[in-house]
């Protein structure tokens, strides 16, 4: 029983997400209820990883778990955001906004045509999204909801741009690839991989 606990401490973490984001439901978007919530779905993103690296205990369903909780927690996050974006946020802020979600559209479906997967990429780029996101949460109150999704979004573009022209040159990509300039050298000495 140790050890299956053990080896599913990451898992358990990362599973803590889903009804820390759910629990943000009830609550109005920056009150404090709200980002008590916000903030222990957002720790579990941030530690989760740690812990599966640093106990060796990394698995294919981890990253999958993964993936379902953060686009539990930002679906939430972001259903919590709309109304208060819809009536402050700059025009430049949502077609930012819109476009970046576009292209993460066009980047999961290019994955999935090219590799036959869901393809859930943890690059640096990707990470540093996250945290950003996180982060710009924090400062609407006190730099406005445009300036902070116009932070959060250029970030977020620099990714799935990074992300998308690794789907395409790599000749196949790993979940736990972290730049572009892996899936370069991997081009150039394919007997690495």
């Amino acid at each position: 029983m140790r050890e299956f606990a053990r080896r599913n401490l990451a898992n358990f973490v990362t599973a803590l997400r889903i009804p820390f984001s759910l629990l943000m439901l009830p609550f109005p978007v920056f009150s404090i209820n709200y980002y008590i919530f916000f903030t222990l779905a957002g720790l579990t993103d941030a530690i989760d990883g740690t812990i599966a690296r640093k106990m060796n205990i990394k698995s294919a369903f981890g990253a999958q778990l993964d993936s379902v909780s953060d686009i539990t927690f930002y679906v939430i996050a972001l259903a919590k955001m709309v109304p208060f974006a819809n009536e402050n946020m700059s025009h430049f802020a949502w077609n930012l906004l819109f476009v970046v979600l576009g292209l993460r559209v066009v980047c999961y479906a290019s994955g999935f045509i090219k590799f036959h997967r869901n393809l859930s990429l943890h690059t640096y780029l990707n990470k540093a999204t996250c945290v950003t996101m996180f982060v710009a949460v924090y400062l609407i109150p006190f730099v406005g909801i445009s300036a902070s999704c116009t932070l959060g979004c250029t970030v977020a573009l620099l990714a799935v741009l990074e992300e998308l022209l690794m789907i395409f040159i790599a000749k196949s990509l790993k979940n736990d690839t972290h730049t572009i300039f892996e899936v370069i050298a991997e081009g150039k000495h394919p007997e690495r991989g």
